[in-house]
């Protein structure tokens, strides 16, 4: 940043006795691509590595405690702990934030929790936006647990969210086709523009997540 404009921006501040560094670091996060937002923001300078997960878009966003969970959740449903970040960083925008919402569909957290599956495990969408990532990440395991053993591979980890009746059925499985509703609520997905939506397509957004 320009240093000039940073220094006129901090005595700007200091008129109203507020510290620009505050300022900086509360402004509210959004994402662009999904249309999610979140009104609070996680940040760490805590060591970003865990044993057992690579690097993640949006891993300085956790915390030390929250990665050690990842873990310990993976290791539980059988499946590689960087494939859960890797889904996680991609449905929250990259913020790991449990407020994390779809403004189109209300989607909420980690793994953008629909209001009816909150309701199937026995909370809302409201409830969970103010669990910490800590604790959602019980829902997060709750909600796999069906899949633990199946998801071998980012795409099976990635259709246990999006799509379950895909999970092990192969990279070029059709899962959207035009023309439906469901092919029109995951057009971004046909990279292509072929008229269909694979597996490999709509996992492809995923995948760049991983660094």
């Amino acid at each position: 940043r320009n240093r000039n404009n940073w220094n006129a921006a901090s005595t700007e501040a200091s008129r109203f006795g507020v510290a620009i560094n505050d300022l900086v670091r509360n402004r509210e996060a959004s994402v662009r691509d999904l249309g999610v937002t979140t009104t609070s923001t996680q940040s760490t300078n805590e060591n970003t590595s865990a044993e057992g997960i690579g690097q993640v878009a949006g891993i300085s966003n956790t915390s030390a405690a929250f990665r050690r969970k990842v873990v310990d959740v993976a290791d539980r449903l059988q499946m590689d702990p960087t494939h859960l970040m890797a889904v996680m960083s991609f449905e929250s925008g990259e913020t790991f934030s449990s407020s994390a919402r779809n403004r189109w569909t209300n989607a909420t957290g980690l793994i953008q929790f629909m209001p009816a599956t909150a309701r199937r495990l026995g909370t809302t969408i409201s409830e969970l936006s103010q669990m910490s990532p800590e604790r959602q990440l019980d829902y997060v395991e709750e909600y796999l647990q069906p899949y633990s053993g199946r998801m071998n591979t980012l795409e099976d980890a990635y259709m246990a969210v999006l799509w379950p009746s895909a999970v092990g059925k192969g990279p070029d499985r059709v899962l959207f086709r035009r023309g439906t509703r469901a092919y029109r609520q995951n057009k971004g997905l046909d990279s292509n523009n072929s008229g269909t939506v694979t597996v490999r397509e709509a996992t492809s957004k995923v995948r760049a997540k991983l660094q």
